[in-house]
């Protein structure tokens, strides 16, 4: 009589055995074809309206093109030391957004660098309607609305969208500007003043 004959649970041991070898390649397997899923996952979106930041300009221009850049725009008129504004060619310029007339469309240069566009818009609260409709088709939901009076704002890294009635106006108006240059316009202002002040205090 051999020694399996005799102990019969030596059977069953190698059996145990070999089912959990059998195991472990399984379950190295799954881990092994998990793992390259895993790497390719994209991270979700940091920013609400990257739509916005994509555009970073209107129209054919973008923020930070240089004046020289622009041969359609011809100059209007100075804003303080630094900041020039200009207008389209009259025959160049599309003056509607979405189904909304456009009254004027200025744009604006901080030392030669195209910072900022404003628009006035026809038609009041109607037109401000039809041009936050449109907006919404471009960069999707607003960042922030009004919750007494009728505005909408667009707000990423690189650039920011104002939707609102403007002032003493029944016109509506848009306002899309680079946030880096307002920064640094707002920077410098507050440099100049700082040096502005210790200076007059030096002489009094």
């Amino acid at each position: 009589m051999n020694t399996l004959t005799r102990y019969p649970f030596l059977l069953l041991l190698g059996f145990c055995a070999a089912c959990s070898s059998n195991d472990k390649p399984e379950a190295n397997a799954s881990t092994a074809t998990s793992a390259p899923t895993a790497a390719v996952e994209k991270a979700p979106p940091t920013n609400a309206n990257a739509a916005i930041d994509e555009k970073n300009g209107f129209r054919t221009y973008h923020f930070g093109d240089d004046i020289s850049m622009c041969p359609d725009l011809e100059y209007f008129m100075n804003l303080g030391k630094d900041v020039r504004i200009y207008h389209m060619k009259k025959s160049k310029e599309n003056m509607k957004i979405g189904d909304a007339p456009l009254e004027s469309i200025s744009y604006s240069f901080y030392k030669g660098k195209f910072y900022e566009t404003q628009l006035d818009i026809v038609g009041g609260y109607t037109g401000l309607d039809k041009v936050i409709a449109a907006l919404e088709s471009l960069y999707g939901k607003p960042t922030e609305v009004g919750k007494i009076s009728k505005w909408a704002s667009w707000t990423g890294q690189k650039a920011k969208a104002v939707a609102t009635m403007a002032n003493s106006s029944r016109d509506a108006r848009l306002t899309i500007t680079s946030l880096p240059i307002s920064k640094q316009i707002e920077e410098e202002e507050k440099a100049a003043s700082q040096e502005g002040g210790s200076k007059a205090k030096a002489d009094l």
